[in-house]
């Protein structure tokens, strides 16, 4: 069996947790003997993702006019984007029994024309909020398309961009909200049984593994001095600018640093600013991009690890924290407020609620045996989301839309 991951942004220099996602899952696929190949836009400079997993990229434009300074940001996080070299590849290509589309849009519908062209299943994945949050959604897509002019309908109404999710073979969501929305959405077409809810993985003994001491030495720490930290791109999402104030209204030692590529212009100068005037600059790190076999070093050389995103269609970034052995407090939002019934401790805090996140960073970072006692308690529930686990419930899926289409490979057809 072979599958086509299909993405819409796929650059090592601007990695994210879609990215992360969908290289680890089809490594841990390739383990069960589930072949697939990393369909991405011509963009990012090398051909393959880090770890070797065979990537194809196809020809695909922006059909945005506007200043490049926005061109580039909507790049940055994959934009809307058209591509007529796509469906063609998807159609021609005899080697995949399904594909696997990790975004919707333009590109879910070039996907989508491919596989009823050819007979073929596809399923889609819901990688951050779509249905659940629609005001959040329609402000955030206003907010990085500025002023600039977007061309594509068109071509966005040739490939059913709007039916992606109803034609699809099954829909994979990653949190209670979502699943909700979308089985609310598909419901009067008769298609609400497709949503699919399931959890995303780790690989909890590799970010076990991490190196403390060098890598706070290399950071330029001593043993002592508490290390606050956050994982994930500089952007609005994410919401660095909370876990700045958090911290500088925190007081007391300690250093925080970010771990991300800017993908939002502007925003590392902004929190480089916000640090200045909250007089916290010396203790504020902007480490910018690293790639994923830094994330379990830098992770362990974290005394307490902070996820204030605004949403989150999982809380990948939360996990990967538990598994390296590190408390984390995170906003209880999205697909993280499903993480919460694995571990809470009083962890799982109100986005937006600052007080209260001052009061239990305060508290942790003066309590050095109480950060060990959540640690150990966050590596135990990371064991829940094992990608042996994961990946063998996308395999089941895989092989039940194929015996739906009687296109079920033998080796297969036993799990249908």
């Amino acid at each position: 069996m072979h599958v086509a991951h299909v993405l819409r942004k796929l650059d090592p220099a601007a990695w994210g947790g879609v990215e992360t996602h969908v290289h680890a899952l089809a490594a841990a696929l390739r383990a069960r003997d589930v072949g697939g190949t990393l369909f991405a836009p011509r963009r990012g400079p090398e051909d393959e993702a880090p770890g070797g997993a065979p990537v194809e990229r196809y020809r695909a434009l922006l059909p945005v006019l506007g200043p490049a300074e926005r061109r580039r940001a909507l790049w940055a996080v994959g934009g809307n984007l058209i591509s007529l070299d796509l469906p063609l590849r998807l159609a021609r290509d005899a080697r995949f029994a399904l594909a696997h589309a990790h975004t919707q849009r333009r590109v879910g519908g070039a996907v989508r024309v491919a596989m009823r062209h050819t007979g073929r299943p596809y399923v889609v994945s819901i990688h951050g909020p779509l249905l659940s949050a629609p005001a959040w959604v329609a402000e955030e897509s206003a907010r990085r398309r500025g002023r600039s002019l977007d061309v594509g309908q068109p071509w966005g109404a040739l490939v059913g961009a709007r039916r992606v999710l109803r034609d699809a073979d099954r829909v994979i969501v990653f949190n209670r909200a979502e699943e909700a929305a979308v089985r609310t959405h598909l419901a009067p077409h008769g298609r609400a049984e497709r949503v699919v809810r399931m959890s995303q993985g780790v690989d909890a003994r590799r970010f076990a593994r991490g190196h403390r001491r060098a890598t706070r030495r290399a950071l330029g720490l001593d043993d002592e001095t508490p290390l606050v930290m956050q994982v994930g791109r500089l952007g609005a999402q994410k919401n660095q600018a909370f876990a700045l104030e958090v911290f500088a209204r925190a007081g007391g030692p300690g250093v925080l640093a970010f771990v991300g590529a800017e993908t939002d212009p502007g925003e590392a100068d902004a929190l480089r600013d916000a640090a200045r005037a909250a007089g916290v600059a010396e203790r504020v790190r902007l480490l910018g991009n690293q790639p994923p076999e830094r994330i379990p070093d830098l992770l362990a050389a974290a005394d307490l690890v902070l996820a204030p995103s605004r949403h989150e269609a999982f809380g990948l970034q939360v996990v990967e924290a538990w598994a390296a052995g590190r408390p984390t407090l995170f906003a209880a939002v999205g697909g993280q407020a499903d993480l919460a019934a694995h571990l809470d401790a009083g962890m799982a805090l109100a986005a937006g609620d600052a007080g209260a996140w001052v009061d239990r960073l305060r508290g942790l970072l003066a309590d050095p045996q109480a950060r060990r006692a959540l640690g150990h308690a966050a590596q135990r529930a990371a064991a829940s989301f094992d990608w042996g686990a994961v990946a063998a419930r996308h395999e089941s899926l895989y092989a039940a839309v194929c015996h739906e289409r009687g296109r079920a490979p033998k080796r297969l057809a036993g799990h249908a």
